[in-house]
């Protein structure tokens, strides 16, 4: 695993030179584009069945269900298992509808969205998809306009993503998929130690970090926070070794300071392969 980091350092060298704002046009190549329906009709061709009858049903649009499972858990105090075996069989097979409308919905990550996300994570093929539209969420800083199947394109914070991150690495069943996508997930994490440590944040951003620190008692600084994701992300990888090396050797506030962060990125490719 270590391996697999050390190539991850010189593109972040080459990449910390560029200016962070000139995204590259192919950045989310591997999110499936959505267009709103034509024909503006009020139901798509997603089924589901009906358990007491046996029999299939046309359903609402992917994102509509996806807010009625969101809001149903918002009114309950228990936590129905249904609505969360639902929506990751709609994880599965809608899954950039289901991550966009989810992060529209809860951009902070309330508790229901928290119980949601932590589903997604249990199922390594939901999770698996789901990753791959958070990143591209994460790489588009600070905010992004992906479209959902019914037109949506309302902005969507990159620190949401991360936030989502967080919590779905707590998760035991996710395992494999954070192999898969170890070196995308760790770029976008450093990106943001970068991006939030030498720019002033726009002041829209501030206040939804305010929000989320609120919701989760999280730290002052989203950079800290990115940190904090990176070394979860490290310890569910096995690389705890890199979390001491850095921890030992200072890096970790190194890291956070703008000055010395192309520094620390050294130490922190050391550390990997020791």
């Amino acid at each position: 695993m270590a391996n697999r980091f050390l190539s991850v350092f010189k593109v972040f060298r080459k990449k910390k030179k560029e200016d962070p704002g000139a995204a590259p046009a192919q950045q989310h190549e591997e999110l499936e584009q959505f267009q709103p329906p034509q024909d503006g009709a009020a139901l798509d061709q997603t089924q589901e069945q009906e358990p007491s009858r046996g029999r299939f049903r046309k359903s609402l649009k992917v994102p509509a269900k996806v807010k009625n499972i969101h809001q149903s858990l918002v009114s309950h105090i228990s936590v129905d298992a249904r609505l969360q075996i639902d929506l990751v069989r709609l994880a599965e097979e809608h899954p950039a509808d289901v991550v966009l409308t989810l992060l529209r919905c809860a951009p902070t990550c309330d508790r229901a969205a928290a119980v949601l996300w932590r589903a997604i994570g249990s199922s390594g093929p939901a999770v698996e998809k789901a990753l791959s539209t958070l990143l591209c969420v994460m790489e588009d800083w600070p905010l992004t306009r992906m479209c959902t199947s019914d037109g949506d394109n309302k902005d969507i914070f990159a620190l949401a993503a991360t936030l989502v991150i967080w919590v779905i690495v707590q998760v035991p069943e996710c395992h494999e998929a954070l192999i898969l996508y170890s070196s995308r997930l760790f770029v976008a994490l450093l990106f943001h130690v970068v991006f939030t440590t030498q720019q002033m944040p726009p002041e829209e951003v501030d206040n939804f970090w305010r929000a989320c620190r609120e919701e989760h008692h999280l730290p002052s600084k989203p950079n800290r926070f990115a940190v904090q994701v990176m070394k979860a992300l490290l310890g569910r990888l096995r690389c705890d070794n890199v979390v001491e090396a850095m921890e030992h050797m200072g890096g970790w506030d190194t890291l956070l300071c703008a000055d010395s962060q192309h520094y620390a990125v050294g130490l922190l490719a050391r550390s990997s392969s020791a």
